[in-house]
């Protein structure tokens, strides 16, 4: 049998990410898209007051090529309805559960949004969602970020140990 040496092979480039909001103008009428990479929206740079809309996307079918547990997308789904009733804790919006860009679209029209938001999904399941439910609206859907995380995301490239020696600077720089 032939063994063939091993051969050094390139990483590939970076490929280059869309702008990332920090914050938001306010007192805009906003569809807020979640989905199971960012569940902690609470604490995202978006006002409760200016969500019009709700969109809960469970991309949980999406992460397998075969059949995927009811348990497991049911637990995506509590989490989904958990972090939207976190967020609103009072009042209520339009609300839905799924993935059709139909429903999406109608949804942003009866509610009268003027634009969409999502927490960031950097790559994924989640992410091919909603690039194609962008392009099936041929709407521009607003990727937000919390401060921390783009501060820290250029420094997660190389795992935990890698990181944790920019952690003391990051939390200097944060905390200041």
């Amino acid at each position: 049998v032939d063994v063939c040496p091993p051969q050094s092979i390139p990483s590939p480039e970076p490929i280059p990410l869309k702008p990332l909001a920090t914050c938001l103008d306010s007192k805009i009428r906003t569809l807020l898209i979640l989905h199971d990479e960012d569940l902690c929206i609470e604490t995202l740079p978006i006002r409760k007051d200016d969500v019009v809309g709700i969109v809960m996307l469970n991309a949980a079918s999406q992460r397998t090529a075969g059949l995927l547990s009811d348990k497991v997308f049911r637990f995506v789904q509590e989490g989904l309805v958990d972090a939207k009733d976190r967020f609103l804790s009072e009042g209520s919006v339009p609300y839905f559960m799924g993935i059709g860009s139909e429903e999406i679209l109608d949804l942003f029209i009866k509610s009268g949004a003027e634009r969409i938001v999502t927490p960031y999904a950097p790559v994924g399941p989640a992410r091919d969602l909603l690039d194609k439910i962008e392009e099936d609206l041929e709407i521009d859907i607003i990727p937000i970020i919390r401060v921390w995380d783009k501060m820290c995301w250029p420094h997660a490239r190389k795992g935990f140990f890698a990181f944790k020696k920019k952690i003391p600077s990051l939390v200097s720089t944060l905390c200041g």
